[in-house]
C-alpha cells in the first residue's frame, strides 16, 4: 500500500510541474504601439529607420511600431526589410543582428508612406528597417480590374 501511494504522489507531481511549466502555454506579453518619425533617405528608392552604427529602435514582445515614410507616401513598396538584434549598439564586433521574419517581425502594413510591424513575441529586441520602392521613374502599375 505504501509504494501505491507513493506512486500516487509522484504521478501528481509530475503532473503539476508539467502544466505549470508546458511550453505550450500561451505567452501574454502587453501590446504597445510606438511612432517613429524619423528615418533617412537613402536614395530614391530606398529608406532606412537608421544606419547601422545608430542605435537600434526598442522592439519589446507584443509591440507594434509604426514607421513614417513622408516623402514615400504615393510610392509603391517592392521589399520591407526589419532587421532585429538583442542589442541597441551594433556593427562593433561583438553583437550580431539578423533579418526577421515570422512572429518576430509580422509586417501589418508597407503602404501610403507608412510601414507597421509587429513583435508578435515575447523577446525584447531592438529593430531596424530598410524599405524599397518602386523607381519613382517606373510607369504606374496598371490595375486589370478597371477594365
Amino acid at each position: 500500500m505504501r509504494n501505491f501511494a507513493g506512486a500516487i504522489f509522484a504521478a501528481l507531481a509530475v503532473t503539476t510541474i508539467g502544466a505549470v511549466t508546458s511550453a505550450c502555454q500561451p505567452r501574454i506579453c502587453d501590446a504597445t504601439s510606438s511612432l517613429v518619425d524619423t528615418g533617412k533617405v537613402v536614395d530614391e528608392d530606398t529608406w532606412e529607420s537608421v544606419t547601422l552604427d545608430e542605435p537600434w529602435h526598442d522592439f519589446p514582445g507584443g509591440r507594434t511600431v509604426e514607421f513614417l515614410l513622408p516623402e514615400f507616401k504615393t510610392r509603391r513598396v517592392l521589399s520591407v526589410e526589419p532587421y532585429v538584434a538583442f542589442a541597441q549598439y551594433l556593427n562593433d564586433g561583438k553583437e550580431d543582428f539578423t533579418l526577421g521574419s515570422g512572429d518576430i517581425t509580422e509586417v501589418l502594413q508597407a503602404k501610403d508612406g507608412i510601414v507597421k510591424i509587429r513583435n508578435g513575441t515575447c523577446a525584447n529586441l531592438h529593430i531596424r528597417v530598410v524599405v524599397h520602392f518602386a523607381s519613382a521613374s517606373s510607369p504606374p502599375v496598371l490595375d486589370a480590374s478597371t477594365d
